[in-house]
């Protein structure tokens, strides 16, 4: 999903360089990198890759994958603005809290809307963005 009334960019104002876990319909930036084949992607599995460390990521993986993305963002030494779900009883919480390089931004999700333009059904829970550092 996307954010409907603001981009990601907006609400952090940062100068990203790519979208790491996205697809052509709701990248968030123009360079991203999917999960699968696409001609306009910079590679496929962002998880596979060498990211950059002297610039700010952007991610909101897929939630199958938030221990392995968490690790990708701390070997690579990475700085990812990230969204995740705020499960705060889930494993990987403890280590995604750890890594923030400020307090994230709580979102409820009346903010988010499908790539398609249609809002979605909001969570039972709230999002975090938060600027993750390795």
């Amino acid at each position: 999903f996307f954010f409907k009334q603001k981009t990601a960019y907006e609400i952090r104002n940062c100068d990203w360089s790519s979208d790491v876990c996205s697809s052509d319909l709701n990248k968030q930036v123009p360079r991203f990198y999917a999960m699968r084949p696409d001609p306009l992607a910079e590679g496929v599995n962002a998880l596979a890759q060498t990211w950059p460390t002297t610039k700010v990521l952007y991610a909101n993986p897929p939630w199958s994958l938030i221990d392995e993305f968490l690790h990708k963002v701390s070997s690579e030494r990475a700085t990812v603005l990230t969204v995740l779900p705020m499960w705060q009883a889930q494993p990987w919480w403890t280590t995604f809290r750890r890594m923030w390089a400020a307090p994230p931004l709580y979102l409820q999700g009346e903010m988010f809307a499908c790539p398609q333009g249609r809002p979605l059904p909001p969570p039972r829970w709230k999002v975090a963005i938060a600027l993750i550092k390795g």
